[in-house]
């Protein structure tokens, strides 16, 4: 015998998961206008990948191939402790020690707001997520079944992709 799933028992489920998805791209929509801008990008080794021209980084003397060591004081290599050092403030200098060419140097960043390009894209991204997750949930609503929950899912996932979450502050 087949079973028979009654879909609209998922109905509080989905709209569960599509608020706290809702929440948090509504909260990264608002907190992108208080993110820090450094300039540069890093690989899972704390190599610098990408460094923007003109940013707070390249003014700092931050090149790509430069690794990290230190953030504040703070070893890369204790991810644990780095876990807890707050978010750079706009204006707060974040004190770098880099290796490069076997050298160790410090150089200090200090983070700007987000360039509009940046603050667009990220907004944008997010109201895209927003619209996604809405329209997912609505066809659900309408039509509860196996492939327009199928479909439901897939708009979560990929909105999850689109959506910048905002930042929590580490505490302890």
């Amino acid at each position: 015998t087949k079973m028979k799933i009654n879909y609209n028992r998922l109905k509080p489920v989905f709209l569960g998961m599509a608020v706290v998805a809702l929440i948090l791209s509504a909260i990264g929509i608002w907190d992108v206008s208080r993110s820090p801008y450094s300039g540069y990008r890093l690989s899972a080794d704390y190599r610098v990948v990408r460094v923007d021209p003109g940013s707070p980084a390249a003014e700092a003397g931050v090149r790509v191939g430069d690794r990290i060591t230190k953030i504040d004081g703070v070893s890369t290599e204790r991810l644990y402790q780095l876990s807890k050092l707050s978010r750079a403030d706009i204006g707060e200098n974040q004190k770098l020690t880099l290796q490069r060419g076997g050298s160790e140097f410090a150089a200090t960043v200090t983070p700007t707001a987000l360039p509009t390009g940046n603050w667009i894209l990220i907004r944008a991204k997010n109201v895209m997520g927003l619209l996604m997750i809405a329209i997912g949930f609505a066809v659900f609503k309408r039509r509860p079944g196996k492939e327009v929950s199928l479909f439901f899912l897939f708009n979560l996932f990929v909105a999850l992709a689109f959506i910048t979450p905002p930042y929590f502050e580490s505490v302890g």
